[in-house]
């Protein structure tokens, strides 16, 4: 799960860099999809923190 959560945080982070801005439709969609991306890699690194939790391991 976390190398998941890590993959899903690099794809965001790739999706919402970039240098030069301007408001072009394709950028604002690349945003709204990054921002779901690190939004599902938040979601899946507090996951496994739960299930690492649960299991009794909480490092």
């Amino acid at each position: 799960m976390v190398v998941v959560s890590i993959v899903l945080t690099g794809i965001a982070l790739e999706r919402t860099a970039f240098f030069v801005y301007e408001p072009f439709p394709e950028f604002i969609e690349r945003l709204r999809v990054g921002r779901l991306f690190m939004l599902a890699g938040s979601a899946t690194s507090l996951a496994a923190a739960v299930w690492s939790q649960v299991r009794g391991n909480p490092l």
